[in-house]
């Protein structure tokens, strides 16, 4: 089928072209429009943040981003990861290669020593279960600068600190605090 390769950049790794690239894919799913896709992410992406970026034959087929944040839990501030987008080109899905990309994130995830967290739709909860997300109740979670809808959607912690969440909430931040 070709050459795989899976890598994780910062900001500073990826060509202008990756992040064109990037921005292309994402809005082959979510129609936005190239142009706002492409303002979206010089808006939205830090330095710091992680791209997790699938290649065939030099040409991005999946992607995932890390977006590095910040939380409260017990009035303390700690670093977390905002699971923010996963893709795969159309034409590759079905092939079990989101598996990838999810393995370097746990990955990832783990040799840092904090945990990831995502909201997605309903639908979506049996997927991220088979790779270790758990789910976290509405009421354990308060995302401070970010609506969505908690109807729609759910809250899942790739939980690898042990966070003990059954009491206190965790306050979840969308912008880095300083």
């Amino acid at each position: 089928m070709g050459n795989f390769s899976l890598s994780s950049l910062n900001l500073k790794k990826l060509s202008k072209r990756e992040i064109y690239e990037i921005c292309k894919l994402k809005n082959s799913f979510w129609r936005y429009g190239l142009k706002n896709n492409l303002e979206w992410f010089k808006k939205n992406v830090f330095k710091d943040d992680l791209h997790i970026i699938l290649k065939l034959n030099k040409k991005i087929i999946g992607y995932n981003l890390l977006r590095k944040r910040c939380f409260y839990h017990n009035t303390q501030k700690k670093i977390y990861y905002y699971f923010d987008t996963l893709i795969i080109d159309k034409d590759f899905r079905k092939l079990n290669l989101s598996k990838k990309l999810l393995e370097l994130t746990n990955e990832i995830l783990k040799k840092k020593k904090t945990h990831g967290f995502l909201i997605c739709k309903r639908r979506s909860e049996r997927f991220y279960k088979k790779f270790n997300w758990k789910k976290i109740k509405n009421s354990q979670f308060i995302i401070k600068d970010h609506n969505y809808k908690k109807s729609f959607f759910i809250g899942m912690i790739n939980n690898y600190l042990r966070l003990d969440i059954k009491k206190k909430n965790i306050y979840y931040f969308n912008r880095i605090i300083k």
